[in-house]
């Protein structure tokens, strides 16, 4: 088994460039507590080293055994904006959310992001669950999501703020996802048209803001884990 392989069960976010053994010199903090709801109560955000039960962060290269996640079976999910062969080098691109907010030019941006990605990662598939936004879910120590009931009795997510990312899924093809996590952007002015379209960042120690990191993360462009049924082949 590989340095990257055995390091990959205990550090977040090891993305392109990036050594697990970064991990003690980029971010100190075990937790974090969020105020949530109408600022009576909080939550614990924990890193993952004091986790229960972690998730399994994914190096490239990396080979994944198991049934993963079945999108139409197990999230009864339909594909929208379909693009792509599904191949390696031209990895189908879908949106599992319509997104009819979104104007075909920042969607094919997005898109394209999203191929690049799944092809450096070596993927056929991507999924892209949620467009560009700046707000990421929080974990106890059970690796559980923070959930909170608010003042409307609904239960939610107990989320933070972060840098603008894609969440996305990754695998073999729609029926067998083996990976999720976030592709990190920044937005650049486009001179010609003077509009601002997103890009892949190409320097995350200097373009992601530390401040926002949440706890064992790394200033990385990109960060994936294992999902539920799946595990590394040794």
């Amino acid at each position: 088994m590989s340095t990257a392989s055995r390091n990959s069960k205990t550090y977040w976010g090891n993305g392109p460039g990036n050594s697990p053994r970064t991990h003690g010199r980029t971010q100190n903090r075990r937790t974090s507590r969020l105020t949530i709801g109408n600022g009576s109560s909080s939550v614990e955000n924990v890193d993952p080293s004091g986790m229960i039960n972690p998730r399994t962060v994914f190096v490239r290269g990396m080979r994944i055994e198991g049934c993963g996640i079945d999108i139409h079976r197990d999230m009864k999910s339909a594909l929208y904006h379909v693009t792509g062969s599904g191949t390696f080098e031209d990895p189908s691109v879908a949106w599992l959310q319509a997104e009819w907010g979104i104007d075909d030019e920042i969607r094919e941006a997005q898109s394209n992001i999203a191929r690049r990605v799944a092809k450096a990662n070596k993927f056929r598939c991507i999924l892209i669950r949620k467009e560009m936004h700046g707000r990421a879910c929080t974990f106890d120590r059970y690796g559980r999501r923070n959930t909170f009931r608010g003042d409307d009795g609904i239960l939610r997510t107990a989320t933070t703020a972060s840098d603008n990312h894609m969440t996305v899924w990754m695998g073999e093809h729609a029926g067998r996802i083996l990976v999720g996590g976030h592709i990190y952007i920044i937005q650049v002015r486009d001179p010609n048209t003077g509009r601002f379209l997103p890009q892949l960042m190409n320097d995350p120690t200097n373009q992601r803001t530390k401040s926002l990191l949440q706890p064992g993360r790394e200033m990385v462009a990109e960060e994936f884990w294992l999902v539920r049924n799946t595990w590394e082949r040794i």
